[in-house]
């Protein structure tokens, strides 16, 4: 085709944002496909709890989350397709950007007024006084609408800034949705800034660029852009655990991408299937540098995502805890017991859980934190979000104080009518009743029809749920 953008910008590792943009829009919307995707996704809804809730979240969370899917589904599908608080520049900005991006650092430093040409490093820390003409945190408050997976306002602010957390092989930085945004829907931004140890306030306009992640395919045209990247895949659809595309979970790497998560061994997530609601945002791999890192050693129960530190007053443990998902479930259950068995045993008292940046991939290994942090409550005071419930008990039998229920939507209670009548017999499915005990702490019997749902009305929609149930911990 002439002029084809895709082709202008073919095998360039950066480009600017409406470049990407003339690619990504040459092509009119397939409105069978674009039926089909939301089509997909409604049916996907019937799995996820928080879809009726979120409409309207009960307190203490009623003024924070908002957000009714399905309506936001109708509206797309409908569509045509045509504070008091000081924000400032991360005082790491130009050590971390200078890491990552090398010699193409140049491109911003080139793109500074006359009077600091040259001089993007000085930028790092400067008190940011506007973007984009505006208070900071209008920018903070406009990102938040958009950011997160129901998450608290607070929270959804917090992603706009610079943070970091510990992976599965290290710290990690985080350079927030306003450095690294999803899309190249912004060209450049207005910053008025005040720098370190300057009485002036200077204007800079910095530009964007784009590249396309690295799981994105290598395309030359339109044509190959759209076959190689905007097409299903057998990593972007789901696996029957039964049939002969199992071994597409040996081929794990691209799906990391979409469940921006830590590597989980294939054989784990066989019998331990994660479900998510995605973020747009690729997962991360830019190095924390090392100033940044804690400067002592961390105990050797410690294991990827979770790293055990035990300070210098030998009475306050710290626990930094970067996901609930590890490449090996077992090993990870056990660490966190094992790390908080090593603190108090040397004489810590206290605890502090860090989870900045944390990400929930798991209930099995949450479920395992709650029940070490159970186990070790009458010798560690805990300072953490995941310490704020209620555990008036000092052991995890007959369980650990995770009742739930499950929902039992119509093709829910379809798989565990085919699960009844034999069509389980490895018992790895979520919807095996011997993944289970019942309310009064017993297994299931095998076989049984446990599934019997039970239908309330959450925020004016019928949703059906399983009796209560509790989830042991294996």
């Amino acid at each position: 085709m002439p002029n084809d953008p895709c082709a202008a910008i073919a095998g360039k590792k950066w480009v600017l944002p409406r470049e990407a943009r003339a690619c990504m829009s040459a092509t009119p919307v397939d409105s069978n496909i674009k039926a089909n995707i939301i089509q997909v996704v409604n049916k996907t809804l019937a799995f996820h709890t928080s879809v009726n809730y979120q409409i309207q979240a009960p307190p203490p969370y009623d003024r924070d989350v908002h957000e009714d899917l399905k309506a936001d589904l109708a509206e797309i599908s409908h569509k045509n397709s045509d504070g008091t608080q000081s924000v400032y520049i991360a005082p790491e900005a130009y050590a971390v950007a200078s890491a990552e991006f090398g010699e193409d650092i140049q491109f911003w430093d080139d793109a500074l007024p006359k009077h600091l040409a040259g001089k993007l490093y000085s930028l790092s820390g400067a008190k940011v006084l506007l973007i984009n003409g505006n208070d900071p945190f209008v920018a903070v408050n406009v990102n938040a609408l958009a950011t997160g997976g129901y998450q608290s306002f607070a929270t959804r602010q917090n992603s706009f800034f610079a943070s970091y957390h510990r992976g599965p092989n290290g710290w990690e930085y985080t350079m927030g949705n306003f450095a690294q945004q999803v899309h190249p829907l912004v060209d450049s931004v207005s910053l008025t800034i005040q720098r370190i140890n300057s009485s002036t306030v200077d204007h800079v306009v910095l530009p964007y660029r784009s590249r396309f992640g690295s799981a994105s395919k290598v395309f030359t045209n339109l044509s190959s852009y759209l076959e190689n990247n905007c097409r299903p895949t057998k990593n972007t659809n789901g696996h029957d655990l039964y049939g002969a595309d199992i071994t597409a979970l040996e081929e794990a790497d691209s799906i990391l991408y979409f469940q921006q998560q830590a590597p989980v061994n294939p054989q784990e997530a066989r019998r331990h299937a994660i479900n998510v609601i995605l973020d747009g945002m690729p997962m991360s791999d830019i190095k924390l540098p090392e100033e940044l890192q804690p400067p002592m050693l961390s105990l050797n129960e410690s294991y990827s995502v979770a790293q055990f530190y035990l300070l210098e007053d030998h009475v306050t443990g710290v626990l930094a805890l970067g996901s609930f998902s590890a490449e090996n479930f077992t090993t990870f259950g056990q660490s966190l017991l094992d790390g908080l068995q090593e603190l108090k045993a040397r004489g810590a008292t206290h605890l502090i859980v860090d989870v900045v940046c944390y990400s929930f991939a798991s209930y099995y290994s949450s479920q395992l934190m709650h029940c070490a942090e159970d186990e070790q409550r009458r010798g560690l005071h805990l300072y953490s979000a995941l310490a704020a419930q209620d555990c008036p008990k000092y052991t995890t039998e007959p369980q650990a104080g995770l009742d739930t229920t499950i929902r039992a939507g119509p093709l829910a209670q379809l798989i565990t009518k085919k699960i009844f009548k034999g069509g389980d017999p490895d018992d790895l499915l979520y919807y095996n009743p011997i993944q289970w005990r019942n309310a009064s702490h017993l297994p299931f019997s095998k076989p049984t029809e446990w599934f019997t749902p039970t239908v309330k009305i959450i925020n004016g929609h019928k949703d059906a749920f399983s009796p209560s149930v509790e989830r042991p911990v294996y």
